[in-house]
């Protein structure tokens, strides 16, 4: 059997003429009776428009804005502190929210001011030089290069083999 070509907008257009007239119908009731007339669609299709997967205009609602008739959220809450005290700790932040009457926890507190950047993107570790090794860098975001396997591979190497590597971890760990 061949597919049918239909014009943009055509099955979108059947599904909502078929709930029209049929607004309690299951989804897997909607693709069947519309089978049986020929139009081919999926069950997400169905589900998207019966429940309302339509996209936004403008993108989804902004993280500083809450959706009209309900109050901010607790993360913008901490927000809005931390843009009039700027240095405020996350303790300092959970009692003052406290005394508005507004219940928020010092990992909620932490995580909102040290995660964001004031341009709003996510917040790097600082990259810390090795003394003695020119270019050769350890991050502390924990994410390693392929230029820093290469590094920790000649080390290893050069200290006879990965137990001997562990060994040496393990001397310099009691030594800290």
């Amino acid at each position: 059997m061949a597919k049918q070509v239909h014009a943009r907008g055509v099955r979108s257009q059947a599904i909502r003429d078929y709930l029209a007239h049929n607004p309690n119908a299951a989804s897997r009731q909607v693709v069947a009776d519309l089978r049986k007339a020929r139009i081919d669609v999926t069950e997400g299709l169905v589900n998207n428009i019966k429940y309302g997967g339509k996209k936004r205009a403008g993108g989804a609602r902004s993280a500083k804005s809450a959706a009209p008739g309900q109050p901010p959220s607790r993360s913008q809450h901490i927000r809005d502190y931390l843009a009039q005290n700027k240095t405020a700790s996350p303790k300092e932040i959970v009692n003052a929210l406290k005394e508005k009457g507004i219940e928020v926890t010092v990992g909620l507190a932490s995580l909102i001011k040290y995660s964001a950047k004031k341009d709003g993107g996510r917040r790097r570790g600082a990259t810390l030089r090795r003394s003695g090794s020119a270019g050769a860098a350890w991050h502390s975001t924990g994410a390693l290069s392929a230029s820093d396997l290469i590094e920790a591979k000649k080390l290893v190497d050069g200290l006879g083999g990965i137990s001997a590597a562990r060994q040496a971890l393990e001397v310099l760990e009691q030594l800290r």
